[in-house]
This record gives C-alpha cells, sequence and structure tokens, in this order.
C-alpha cells in the first residue's frame, strides 16, 4: 500500500514539474543590459530613430531618444538583450510637413544604408555583463530622402 502511495505521489511530482516547465528550457533566455548613443559623423547625435539588433534568433531594439540615447528592451521593456553576435541597422528619418521639393515630408538622417542589417555593416557582440556602445553613422548623400531623385553617379577612373 505505501508503495503504491509513493508511487503515485512520484507520478503526480514528475507530472507538476513536467507541466509547469521547469527543466525544459522554453522561456526567454537571459539577457544583459545594453546601452549606448548613436552618433552622426560631424553632425552629432541621432536625435530620433530605431535602432534594432537582430541574430538568427532574437531581435532587439529601442526608440532612439532626443539626446541620441538607447536601451534595448528584447522580452520586456529595457531588459536588454541575450549574449550573443548581433548585426544592427537603424532607421533614422523625420516626417516634416510636405512642401513641393519634399512632397512625402521625409527626410533621412543618415545614409539610407544604415536601414538595412545587410548593408548596414554595424555589428556588435553583446556580453554577458553590462554593455555599452557608441554606434557611428554617417549622414545622407545629398539625394538622400529625395523621391525621383536618382543616386549621384560614381565616377569611373
Amino acid at each position: 500500500m505505501r508503495s503504491a502511495r509513493r508511487l503515485w505521489a512520484g507520478l503526480i511530482l514528475v507530472s507538476a514539474i513536467a507541466a509547469s516547465g521547469l527543466g525544459c528550457g522554453g522561456g526567454p533566455v537571459k539577457t544583459y543590459p545594453v546601452t549606448g548613443t548613436v552618433k552622426i559623423t560631424g553632425a552629432g547625435e541621432l536625435k530620433t530613430g530605431e535602432i534594432v539588433f537582430t541574430s538568427e534568433k532574437v531581435t532587439a531594439k529601442s526608440q532612439i531618444n532626443s539626446d541620441g540615447t538607447f536601451t534595448l528592451s528584447t522580452y520586456g521593456t529595457r531588459d536588454g538583450a541575450p549574449a550573443g553576435k548581433y548585426q544592427v541597422y537603424i532607421l533614422g528619418a523625420s516626417v516634416n510637413k510636405p512642401t513641393s521639393a519634399n512632397p512625402y515630408g521625409i527626410e533621412l538622417l543618415i545614409d539610407p544604408k544604415f536601414g538595412d542589417r545587410k548593408t548596414s555593416g554595424l555589428e556588435f557582440t553583446v556580453e554577458e555583463k553590462s554593455n555599452k556602445f557608441t554606434v557611428e553613422v554617417t549622414p545622407p548623400g545629398p539625394n538622400a530622402g529625395k523621391p525621383g531623385q536618382p543616386a549621384k553617379p560614381r565616377s569611373r577612373t
């Protein structure tokens, strides 16, 4: 009789553990604080936009504050990012009142190449500690953000 009770108690305990998900690794991965500043070469801090860190497994992102700073969020607000290597891209534009010269009112604040993780060239490694990064980007070229304007041709030598 005692052995049957122990067997049932053991089965109930194992079932409870399995149902709770303990030990199965299905929850969020541990994150580490990630903060930083986005700077535009020759123009100071980027004052608006979004920065995105992406890996094969996870994406972390943050709005860029008016002083150029950011704090990444992955699973919750400002919780950082899991340790690992990330490709980074930045969406940096402002929306203004449309004009005849700029009918959409969109002004690119950084070179458009930084808006795609494949072309940005930005890679950072989040370590198992508090992380602080300075992200350097370049301003847009003379025709950036102007609809219908061809890219400035490069001279061939």
